[in-house]
């Protein structure tokens, strides 16, 4: 045998072994759903997904919107799932494939990262269980409870066993309830919180049903006790029609042109929000026709605001140096209705880099109930971005804020800051001294 030939063969050998399965298998008997997704909301603009069966093809595509969701069953069949591309804007699509009970057990990459005609992931079921599932899963929310119904389809069973916990928790992790007929209530949940819920009829205690499920179940919104943080994480992107903002949060706009002044969830990996990928988007046109149109995005109602006792903390960013970065801060009632909104503070945003600010809503009055974040349209062109919004009590001895220098000569200098307080110790020293070592001062003013 030739060097040249043996060569060959060791190449072959090499490349038989290292052989991989070009797509994700996964065994699954039962009902599931194919979700469609687009990213920036107006369909699949003319591309579609084949789902291929023992018994033929079906293309499934959406015409409008950020998502289409279909219900499928591997039930004695196997299931392939293939990319077919066709249309406009292949970045923005993507599709996942749940289980009954919500787990996503397949989330395929965007259109542009999927090889036209590839098959992407591959279904098959083995074995069917003989007690049936539930189906026909709903539920009805309260503020700290929800009421669950379902069809039972077994015709003798033990029990329903329901576990349930905050949106996206692991199965087997979450809390249990045990239901003998085809309802059940749970409660002791948190306000403003998705839950997901799933449901398993145990025929025996050998025989259980698949599990079904239904998720992002919102509980009913009340006034929020602090402290309360929110990071903008949980929310989809929106745009400026849409301002997707987080679960009870209120959004107002005055003016007739969508474009004068909007405000969402903005979601970016390239521009970040300040912990996560999320943040609050403001913009403002340019055009002198929408000067003092605004739009506001307002806090979920916050228990006793109106005591006056509560500070906001939050950080924001300039989108460019080049615009003024202003905003105002605002209160609302309750039902955030235009006519209780009232300014409170301008803003000023001093970096296009993260930023924290504080302050306290000592100003608040009988009736307020949200902060509200405004933007007015003022004839200058102008973006900001805001995220990690929290409210809480203003502590015992609150510290100083906002500290500037108001003039400065060679002996003396005048300062200025904002304090609920009223006694004050100031130190002075050379740029760069150990506190404690410096000249001391007292006030009672800011």
């Amino acid at each position: 045998m030739t060097k040249k030939l043996l060569l060959k063969l060791m190449l072959l050998i090499v490349s038989i072994s290292t052989t991989t399965v070009a797509f994700g298998q996964t065994s699954l008997c039962g009902p599931f759903t194919l979700e469609l997704n687009d990213s920036y909301g107006d369909g699949w603009n003319g591309n579609d997904l084949d789902v291929i069966t023992s018994t033929g093809t079906t293309a499934y595509t959406f015409t409008s919107g950020s998502q289409a969701t279909f219900s499928l069953s591997s039930l004695q069949d196997t299931i392939s799932f293939s990319w077919q591309g066709g249309g406009n804007y292949v970045s923005e699509c993507t599709y996942r494939i749940l289980d009954a009970s919500g787990t996503v057990i397949y989330s395929s990459p965007s259109g542009n990262y999927m090889t036209v005609g590839a098959v992407q992931h591959f279904i098959f079921c083995n074995s069917v269980s003989t007690c049936s599932l539930p189906s026909n899963l709903t539920a009805a929310a309260g503020v700290n409870n929800v009421g669950l119904s379902w069809t039972t389809n077994a015709t003798t069973y033990l029990y329903h066993l329901i576990e349930y916990g905050q949106a996206g928790f692991t199965s087997g992790t979450g809390d249990t309830a045990w239901a003998y007929a085809d309802t059940a209530y749970i409660t002791g949940l948190d306000p403003a919180t998705a839950y997901d819920f799933k449901v398993t009829t145990m025929c025996s205690s050998t025989d259980s049903s698949y599990t079904v499920g239904i998720n992002g179940v919102y509980t009913q919104c009340a006034a929020l006790a602090t402290p309360w943080l929110e990071d903008m994480e949980s929310t989809s992107s929106g745009g400026s029609t849409n301002p997707s903002l987080p679960q009870c949060w209120e959004y107002y706009k005055s003016g007739s042109n969508t474009y004068s002044t909007y405000q969402y969830t903005y979601s970016s990996s390239w521009s970040p929000g300040n912990s996560g990928s999320n943040s609050l988007y403001m913009n403002s046109s340019s055009s002198s026709l929408y000067i003092g149109d605004s739009s506001v995005s307002m806090t979920p109602e916050i228990q006793g605001l109106d005591s006056a006792t509560k500070m906001i903390e939050f950080y924001a960013r300039a989108g460019s140096s080049f615009y003024d970065g202003e905003f105002y801060l605002t209160f609302a009632n309750a039902n955030g209705d235009a006519n209780s909104i009232r300014v409170i503070d301008t803003i000023q945003l001093n970096s296009t880099s993260w930023e924290k600010y504080t302050v306290y809503l000592d100003g608040a009055q009988t009736g307020d109930a949200r902060v509200g974040f405004m933007m007015i349209c003022d004839g200058s062109y102008d973006y900001l971005y805001f995220d990690d919004f929290n409210v809480l009590d203003i502590p015992p001895c609150p510290e100083p804020i906002s500290i500037s220098l108001s003039s400065a000569t060679r002996t003396s200098a005048t300062l200025a800051w904002s304090s609920s307080s009223a006694a004050f110790d100031i130190e002075v020293g050379p740029m760069g001294f150990t506190q404690g070592t410096g000249t001391s001062y007292t006030s009672t003013t800011n």
